[in-house]
Parts: structure tokens; C-alpha cells; sequence
């Protein structure tokens, strides 16, 4: 159980990175919105 949970750690250590997966779905998410209210 120890080996799984340094697994998920090391993994979400990864996707949070800057420029990692986390940070480019916030960005454009982000983006979406903001366009989206800009359209109307």
C-alpha cells in the first residue's frame, strides 16, 4: 500500500508541475470562459 500511495505522489507531483497537464486544462478552461463571456 506504501509503493501504491509514493506512486499517486510522485504522479501528482508530475501533472502539477508548471507547463504540466494541471496548469494547461486551468489555462484553458481559463480561456474558454473568458471567451465565452466576451461573445455574448
Amino acid at each position: 500500500m506504501r509503493r501504491r500511495a509514493e506512486e499517486w505522489k510522485e504522479k501528482a507531483v508530475k501533472v502539477t508541475l508548471p507547463g504540466g497537464p494541471a496548469e494547461t486544462n486551468l489555462e484553458r478552461v481559463i480561456h474558454e470562459v473568458l471567451l465565452s463571456q466576451k461573445k455574448g
